[in-house]
């Protein structure tokens, strides 16, 4: 089966367009498609000779009476706080990046630091991309890939941070890259094989810990269930 990264390349080869190119970033990133779509240059940043990506404003679509997307905004700003975020660029991302700039020059597409990194010519006009404009292209790469599950952006994101999961990244790392405000709402992202729910392979292990020095508790600091509660707050108040 011919990936669907090979096919996004393609097609920014055969129609000299960047667009194509977002699905290799969405890969590379994790990005929610409103955070990929409110990309600017200078959002691009280096620093002790590493380059990062700041995500710090997200695209969001305008809803009709009939619940359907009606125009498109950016907003100053993140879906939350922990959204705020700067990712390391891999290699792959910088490579992309790259070609999204040297693409939008030959396209006679602006790249001063506050344009947008995905533009488009649109009735004569220059505009941003919608995620309207990425959406159905992975849609056409997933048909031609001859996968039986067309998969969408939101795909995508569980799919890159399942594999960051599955090569060994803790999962409070993962959380901090994916800009949840959670980190339950991380672990409702991950596709968690059989083999991690046998949890036996991990219990074994604590034959061989270290179990000279117990870790008392302190309680506190502890949340307590309902009944320790009272019992604590009973002491505490010298009745029996």
């Amino acid at each position: 089966m011919v990936a669907v990264t090979q096919l996004a390349e393609k097609d920014c080869e055969s129609t000299g367009k960047s667009e194509p190119l977002g699905i290799i970033v969405l890969f590379n990133l994790g990005l929610r498609d409103g955070e990929l779509c409110a990309l600017r240059w200078r959002d691009i940043e280096f620093y002790r000779g590493k380059a990062y990506i700041h995500i710090q404003r997200e695209m969001v679509a305008h809803i009709n009476d009939t619940g359907a997307a009606h125009g498109f905004e950016v907003l100053p700003h993140c879906k939350s706080e922990t959204g705020d975020r700067r990712i390391q660029l891999n290699d792959k991302a910088i490579d992309t990046f790259n070609r999204i700039k040297l693409i939008n020059k030959a396209n006679s597409l602006p790249t001063t630091d506050d344009d947008y990194i995905f533009l488009r010519h649109y009735d004569g006009e220059i505009k941003f991309c919608t995620p309207r404009s990425f959406d159905p292209r992975l849609r056409k790469y997933c048909r031609q890939a001859g996968m039986t599950v067309i998969k969408s952006p939101h795909d995508i994101r569980r799919t890159v941070l399942t594999n960051l999961y599955n090569v060994g990244m803790p999962l409070k790392k993962i959380q901090i890259f994916a800009g949840h405000s959670s980190l339950q709402q991380t672990m409702d992202y991950i596709r968690i094989s059989e083999d991690d729910l046998d949890m036996l392979r991990y219990l074994n292990t604590l034959s061989f810990s270290d179990n000279s020095n117990i870790i008392s508790i302190n309680r506190d600091k502890v949340p307590l269930n309902t009944v320790e509660h009272q019992n604590l707050d009973k002491r505490k108040a010298g009745t029996p």
